[in-house]
Parts: structure tokens; C-alpha cells; sequence
């Protein structure tokens, strides 16, 4: 019986995971390696974009699922310029949203270059079925 609970307490040791990297067995020492290597390839973009990867890296447990997102997003950034890869990952920093999706939908809707300040363009043509902002004031007019 003191066999038994002594092969447990040794699994259990077994199976927790040290804060040192030397200490970790070589699959996960390569995770981190493979990390600090997508950092440096984010750093060269700009802060911004190492920001935002090590975002994606820390969004979800599972190192190898997280670097493959990332390394999804540099590829993706190396087909833009390094200036307009770096404003849309600033720019999905400010939204709040320092994800993949977010960051390639802001490069192909061209949102990386636009003023953050200005009115987006209206996509429809008013008609008379549109009511303005009077309709909704107090004594407006609701025709």
C-alpha cells in the first residue's frame, strides 16, 4: 500500500511543470523557443505587432494551437508593407480586439490607413423611406 501511494506522489511530481526552462522536457523547451523566435519576428514589424502576438499567444492554453495563429498572422503581415501592417495591428490594439480575425479583417477593408476620427461613408443612397435624425427629436416632425 505505501508502494502504491509513493508511484502516485512520484507521477504527480512527474507531471508538474517548472518555472525552469532547462527543467522542462524538450517538446515544451521548443514551444518556448518557437515563441521568443515569433516575438523577435513581431518586434522587427514594431511594438504594435508584438504586442498583438503576444496576445494571440496568450489566448488560449495550448502553446502549439496559439503559435500556429501566430505565426498565421505574421504570414499574413509580411504580404503588406511593414508601416501598414503595424498601423492595424495599433489600430486593433485601440479596438480591443488584438486578434488574427481582427487584424486581417482591418488590412483587407483598408482600415489600417483611415482616420480614426472620421465619419464612415454611407454605403446606401438616402430615399424617402429613410427618416433623418429630426424624426426622433422631441417635437420633430414624423411624416
Amino acid at each position: 500500500m505505501v508502494r502504491a501511494s509513493l508511484s502516485m506522489t512520484a507521477q504527480v511530481v512527474r507531471t508538474r511543470s517548472s518555472p525552469i526552462g532547462a527543467h522542462r522536457p524538450p517538446e515544451h523547451q521548443g514551444y518556448l523557443e518557437a515563441e521568443e523566435l515569433l516575438y523577435g519576428q513581431a518586434r522587427a514589424i514594431g511594438e504594435s505587432t508584438e504586442s498583438v502576438i503576444r496576445s494571440v499567444v496568450a489566448s488560449t492554453p495550448f502553446r502549439s494551437v496559439a503559435q500556429a495563429s501566430a505565426k498565421a498572422l505574421l504570414r499574413l503581415l509580411r504580404a503588406y508593407p511593414e508601416t501598414e501592417a503595424e498601423l492595424a495591428c495599433q489600430r486593433a490594439l485601440m479596438i480591443g480586439s488584438p486578434t488574427r480575425e481582427s487584424v486581417e479583417s482591418i488590412l483587407t477593408k483598408g482600415l489600417a490607413q483611415a482616420d480614426v476620427g472620421t465619419e464612415p461613408k454611407m454605403s446606401y443612397e438616402p430615399h424617402a423611406n429613410l427618416r433623418g435624425p429630426e424624426a426622433f427629436r422631441i417635437g420633430g416632425t414624423n411624416e
